[in-house]
C-alpha cells in the first residue's frame, strides 16, 4: 500500500494569513504546545476564538494558567490544527 502525502504548500504574507484563516476556523480546536522552563512541551487542547484580518490568532485562557506562566517565561508555542473533514493540516510555530 503506497503513502498518501499531503500537499505541502509554502506560502508568505496574504496567502499564508488567508490559508491559516481558512484552516483554523474549520478546525475551531487545536493543540496548543508551549514549553517548560527545564525545556519539556506540554500540548493541551484550546478553541479558537478568532483570526483577525492580520492573522492573529486569539484563544481565551485564565491569566494565572500554567500555559500562561510558561509562555512569559518561554516564548515559544507551537499549534497543531487538523480539519479532518477535509484531511488538511497546518502547523505553526511561533
Amino acid at each position: 500500500m503506497g503513502q498518501a502525502q499531503s500537499p505541502k504548500q509554502n506560502l508568505a504574507k496574504n496567502d499564508a494569513i488567508k490559508k491559516i484563516k481558512e484552516l483554523a476556523e474549520a478546525a475551531r480546536t487545536c493543540f496548543f504546545t508551549t514549553k517548560s522552563e527545564s525545556g519539556e512541551s506540554h500540548s493541551r487542547p484550546m478553541s479558537l476564538q478568532e483570526v483577525d484580518e492580520n492573522g492573529v490568532l486569539w484563544f481565551l485562557s485564565a491569566i494565572d494558567s500554567k500555559k500562561d506562566r510558561e509562555i512569559k517565561n518561554e516564548d515559544y508555542v507551537e499549534l497543531y490544527f487538523m480539519n479532518n473533514s477535509s484531511y488538511e493540516y497546518t502547523f505553526i510555530k511561533v
